[in-house]
């Protein structure tokens, strides 16, 4: 009996060191995968990888995470004598119940999977949730994470919520309203000029005068297309403003107030 004993004594001792041994091993190997992952998100810069490859890495990532935890419990359970096999086997019950408590993580995942089937967005893009604009910098199955473009705050929209939000496109209309008096040639050419001057702007892509854009009550609308990076969008946008103000004043041409007639008999 004593012999008995001490036989199974060892075997639960051998069980548990196997055990931490596999826990310690993939612990050690997830961080090295980890440290790799933040190095190389290092060496693109402050948002890291951007993109499809951002995404992709953001995907592999939470999936791979997952699997490897997956694959530690059902090993350790199986060197500690649970019937893994039967387990599994009786998920199917347990997935049910488990699938009706956990709906939005489900929902969460499955919209997930269709972000980046449908390519909607991808890590780098700006997009737009409620108030927020922002550009995203992580992505997962489950949730994304955008950095507000106004004032840097981090924003995190579940997956589910994919139908509030919207990627913005890199072109800004500028519309400028000057007097019904102004000579239109002279606007025009006065326009173009400063079209040109903001193209060459640090992050401008490309800017465009497009010409008279609609006639409004107090001023006729010109139109400028401004093309640039949506998260460099309110720099780019204050300096176009300057050009513009000081076009505008060297070309003697001046936004009107708006104004209203009133006739009496």
């Amino acid at each position: 009996m004593a012999e008995l004993l001490q036989s199974m004594e060892r075997t639960a001792l051998n069980r548990v060191i196997l055990s931490v041994l596999i826990v310690v091993a993939a612990f050690v190997l997830w961080r090295i995968v980890h440290y790799s992952v933040k190095k190389m998100n290092e060496k693109r810069g402050r948002d890291g990888l951007t993109g499809n490859a951002g995404t992709a890495v953001s995907v592999i990532y939470s999936i791979a995470r997952a699997l490897l935890f997956a694959v530690v419990l059902l090993w350790v359970l199986q060197i500690n004598g649970v019937n893994v096999t039967s387990m599994v086997a009786g998920l199917g019950i347990a997935g049910a119940i488990v699938g009706l408590a956990l709906q939005d993580l489900l929902k969460d995942i499955i919209m997930g999977v269709q972000i980046v089937a449908d390519d909607f967005y991808k890590v780098g893009d700006v997009i737009v949730y409620g108030d927020v604009t922002g550009q995203v910098i992580s992505f997962n199955l489950r949730s994304t994470k955008i950095r507000n473009i106004d004032d840097a705050s981090i924003v995190t929209i579940s997956n589910r919520n994919i139908s509030d939000t919207r990627k913005l496109s890199n072109l800004f209309l500028l519309d400028v309203p000057l007097p019904y008096e102004a000579d239109y040639r002279h606007v025009h050419e006065t326009l173009e000029t400063i079209a040109a001057q903001i193209a060459g702007v640090e992050g401008v892509e490309r800017c465009e005068y497009k010409g008279t854009q609609r006639f409004d009550g107090s001023a006729i609308i010109y139109r400028i297309n401004l093309y640039c990076p949506p998260e460099r969008k309110w720099h780019i946008w204050r300096a176009a403003h300057k050009l513009l103000q000081e076009g505008l004043e060297a070309a003697d041409l001046h936004i009107p107030y708006q104004q209203i007639d009133i006739h009496t008999k």
